[in-house]
């Protein structure tokens, strides 16, 4: 197993806080924990035990990330916001950066390198059929779309998110990207983590339209 990698987030844009931390051995993403943060009483009471864990996560080499819309406290690390666009390098329409990290947590989920402690389970991500909080379609790219029901998407949920972005900067593993995806081998060519990713799900796209494929030409 490789060198694993930690990670600390926050999630300050909701009404329910939560910070979380997980481990990634450039394959598997284990989520040791997802924990609402104590926000009761004045704004520097519980921001200033904030910072000062965050400080010392980053010291550890921690990947940090913040998700705040001023950067009171995600100037302390790197500032990360689920809503905004992101670039499209492609000359395609832009998507969220919660898309993103939605394809990804899925791809992880359903390969089985996604590993969440037993007692955080509750913030496990449905991703179809009754009781999912996201109702999810393709667009004419084969992409996925999320629409996201926001009153139930809390704090917690979007921890949980965040662990995964903070494991996408990462390197992934030539084994990761063979096994899981039938990748090309530009991909872990590439150095820049954001479009590394970009390669990987557009392999998960291209895998699932195979399978398709094979299984239509199977029918008798």
């Amino acid at each position: 197993m490789s060198e694993q990698t930690k990670i600390f987030v926050a999630c300050l844009t909701d009404a329910k806080k939560y910070k979380a931390e997980a481990l990634f051995d450039g394959e598997a993403l284990v989520i040791a924990n997802v924990l609402p943060i104590e926000d009761k009483g004045l704004f520097s009471k519980w921001k200033m035990p904030l910072i000062k864990e965050i400080q010392q996560k980053v010291e550890q080499g921690y990947i940090v990330l913040v998700e705040e819309k001023t950067d009171y406290v995600s100037r302390y690390a790197t500032q990360y916001i689920l809503e905004d666009l992101n670039d499209d390098s492609d000359g395609g329409s832009r998507r969220s950066n919660y898309s993103d990290a939605l394809d990804w947590y899925f791809a992880l989920a359903d390969t089985g390198n996604l590993i969440i402690h037993p007692d955080y389970k509750k913030y496990s991500l449905n991703g179809s059929g009754e009781g999912s909080m996201f109702d999810r379609q393709n667009d004419d790219k084969g992409r996925s779309l999320y629409k996201v029901d926001w009153k139930r998407f809390n704090g917690g949920y979007r921890a949980m998110l965040l662990c995964v972005v903070g494991a996408m900067y990462e390197p992934l593993s030539e084994r990761f990207l063979e096994s899981m995806f039938e990748a090309d081998e530009r991909a872990h060519e590439i150095a820049n983590p954001a479009l590394q990713f970009k390669s990987v799900i557009q392999g998960v796209t291209l895998a699932r339209a195979r399978e398709l494929e094979k299984s239509r030409d199977e029918v008798p």
